[in-house]
């Protein structure tokens, strides 16, 4: 039978393994599958609990500590308790020498579009009452030129 020690040895080699290929936090989101495959029913171990709080709660004692976002609320993740890590700011991010050089490339090493002005008009948009948006007619072509 398993207990709150399996699942909490289970997050910190998690966090390590992770860690050590990649130099990065697991993210929240990425442990649930994870989990599943080791420890089958792990849910029932968090005791009520989101798997955020019982990271929380388990602490750098069990092996790993949460770190989080400062601006994006859903970005968490697990690292060593031994490594200093902290999310880098949106603006370092934007403004870093690699990403200043050259534009974001997308998943098939295409250029990322601008994707807000159209995101804009789509959340315009969903604040119409029904019968007002089937009125609505924005021609393909011109969501296209938006992109660009």
């Amino acid at each position: 039978m398993t207990d709150g020690r399996d699942l909490t040895t289970a997050l910190k080699d998690l966090a390590a393994d992770h860690w050590n290929a990649r130099q990065e936090p697991i993210l929240l989101s990425q442990l649930p599958e994870r989990l599943e495959a080791r420890i089958p029913g792990y849910k029932d171990l968090l005791g009520g609990k989101s798997l955020k709080a019982f990271a929380l709660a388990a602490g750098a004692p069990a092996g790993f500590k949460l770190v989080e976002h400062h601006s994006q609320r859903a970005k968490l993740g697990l690292v060593p308790a031994d490594v200093e890590f902290e999310f880098p700011k949106d603006a370092e991010v934007a403004e870093s020498p690699a990403s200043a050089a050259s534009p974001r490339q997308g998943s098939a090493g295409r250029p990322v579009r601008n994707e807000e002005p159209v995101l804009t008009i789509l959340r315009a948009l969903r604040t119409l009452p029904p019968e007002e948006l089937e009125k609505v007619v924005i021609p393909v072509s011109t969501l296209v030129k938006l992109l660009k």
